[in-house]
């Protein structure tokens, strides 16, 4: 969904608008396929403020704003409680199905503001009526998706922002991106716990991160306009606590004022692996305080070196050997991040392993007795998907904890149907097959109804298309396409079919996305031998996540914590 959030002042002007390209429904009682309904059906939405949260309570209606000077907007107009601020007195949500403000230009939504959103309240009833003006800041094109949180992002404007109690986030543009100062601190291992969270935060690609190489940490209150001139939007206060522990303060530099105090504990001895990954996380607070996005520096990318499974830390620290793993290819992980799955390769022939990493156990999953590869798991952890036969392949699907057989999801009569990945719903398979002569990648429901190709024609100069990767929100499908002889990644929107090329140099292949769906990892020729790099979507900006052996067949997990 797409939304423009509208704060009015006591005469009904509108002061601010904030565009969130997702409204989260919080109330269990409303689940996504219900919220998929509305969207579709043009109902309203109830919305109410508790303990700073947004909830979506109820939905009811079928209310079409037809008055409307573009065709089929489905915009419903929903208020809440407003905000306590002394210059903002309501605040407006009109909210819409996406696309419908990607086409708007600031004379269409003033119409819409001037409607919808402007109210005088009992102190200005017999004044004139009020009428919207739209800021120049208005966000125009998409934006971040929102994120519900205990205060406010960081208003990179300079303004002061009293906590809205939903998350807008930053409209993040590859030009600019807040700056966050990291201040010099003192303790144990201060050195390195400074460095870990300056590079992850830098490594999120949202925030400039600003660090000096030495100093004191400042004591009393901090300069705020010292840190302005630096170019500081924000800046990061770190201190080892009495418990050993780390203490984080955040202050908003433009509003003169600390934006969230936490303590964080740090699990195990200094520079182990559970120490570094206690500050990984502390690293994706933070960037979710400033921006309203968790980081994903609390992950692990599985990969295969050497004919069996290794994971390292997203920074690219602590490649390790995955125990008691033998031969191994085109690892994925359980939604939990408790397990993973992999092909095993036998004599005679190959199986899909699932093993538990905390308790060690195993469950192999098979069909045929050749070929068994390419394992996926269903959003829900339940299911496991994977390729099966030995003239052809074809997809099967089978309980993970095997209360029954596999069944087939495609028939692929002699062609081969591979490499299986869910949309975030669970509704939907992207996989490979070859049933138009080529490898080329399919859309069907997850199960095997309404088949449909995804990747038409038009790009790519040798028609081999593989490697499919749902984005964690739906949007996109990233995957592997010859072009000039050598393989690239692309990304197909699900929307528009728009395809959009990543990669010029070397080989690239074998993508897998980061649960922020913003960043792949992906397997690359460029540096001489096959490693692993990371790629920012947006920006463009690659980085080299391992080094030594060669290296492939990358799956990024989800977020981890030291209690898994």
């Amino acid at each position: 969904m797409t939304a423009l959030l509208v704060h009015l002042d006591l005469k009904g002007k509108v002061v601010a608008v904030d565009q969130l390209n997702e409204l989260h429904t919080m109330d269990s009682t409303l689940s996504s396929d219900e919220h998929t309904r509305i969207v579709q059906m043009g109902g309203f939405y109830v919305l109410s403020k508790v303990a700073g949260i947004l909830h979506v309570t109820r939905a009811f209606g079928n209310k079409e704003l037809k008055d409307w000077t573009r065709p089929e907007p489905f915009l419903r107009d929903v208020q809440f409680v407003p905000p306590q601020s002394s210059k903002i007195a309501s605040t407006c949500l009109v909210v819409g199905t996406n696309g419908v403000f990607d086409v708007m230009d600031s004379s269409a939504v003033a119409n819409v503001l001037t409607k919808f959103c402007t109210r005088s309240t009992p102190s200005t009833a017999d004044s004139a009526t009020p009428t919207a003006t739209v800021p120049p800041t208005l966000p125009q094109g998409p934006s971040p998706a929102s994120h519900h949180g205990e205060s406010s992002v960081l208003d990179v404007g300079g303004a002061a922002q009293e906590p809205q109690g939903v998350r807008i986030g930053l409209t993040y543009t590859g030009s600019t991106r807040p700056g966050l100062y990291v201040l010099p601190m003192r303790g144990p291992s201060a050195d390195s716990i400074r460095q870990i969270i300056a590079r992850d935060v830098d490594f999120g690609d949202r925030v400039s991160v600003i660090v000096p190489d030495s100093g004191t940490p400042p004591m009393g209150a901090l300069n705020y306009p010292l840190y302005a001139r630096l170019g500081a939007a924000a800046v990061l206060q770190l201190s080892v606590n009495a418990g050993g522990g780390l203490h984080v303060v955040l202050h908003e530099v433009g509003a003169g004022r600390v934006m969230n105090t936490r303590d964080f504990p740090l699990a195990g001895a200094a520079l182990t692996g559970d120490w570094r990954r206690s500050l990984h996380e502390v690293s994706d607070e933070v960037e979710r305080w400033i921006t309203g996005v968790a980081g994903v520096s609390s992950t692990r990318v599985l990969f295969v070196r050497g004919g069996t499974l290794w994971q390292v830390d997203a920074d690219g620290a602590g490649p390790q050997q995955v125990a008691g793993v033998g031969s191994a290819l085109g690892p994925v992980w359980h939604p939990s991040g408790t397990s993973v799955a992999f092909t095993e390769m036998l004599d005679e022939g190959t199986r899909v392993v699932v093993r538990d990493l905390v308790r060690g156990s195993v469950r192999r999953f098979t069909y045929d007795p050749g070929s068994n590869s390419s394992p996926a798991f269903s959003p829900d952890g339940r299911t496991l998907v994977f390729s099966s036969g030995s003239d052809g392949t074809d997809l099967f699907s089978a309980p993970l904890d095997g209360s029954a057989a596999p069944y087939r999801v495609t028939v692929g009569r002699g062609t081969t149907n591979s490499q299986p990945t869910f949309a975030p719903d669970g509704r939907r398979l992207a996989f490979t097959t070859s049933r138009l002569g080529r490898p080329e990648i399919y859309i069907t429901d997850s199960d095997g109804a309404n088949p449909e190709l995804l990747t038409t024609s038009g790009f790519g100069d040798q028609l081999y298309r593989a490697d499919p990767a749902w984005s964690p929100d739906g949007r996109f499908v990233a995957f592997s396409t010859q072009i000039e002889g050598r393989f690239q990644i692309a990304t197909i929107g699900l929307r528009d079919r728009a395809v959009k090329q990543h990669t010029i140099d070397g080989v690239n292949e074998d993508p897998s996305w980061a649960p922020d769906a913003r960043h792949l990892v992906f397997t690359s020729s460029r540096s001489g031998s096959k490693q692993l790099w990371v790629l920012d979507t947006e920006s463009g900006r690659l980085r080299q996540l391992t080094q030594g052996p060669a290296s492939r067949m990358a799956a990024w997990s989800p977020r981890l914590s030291n209690a898994r």
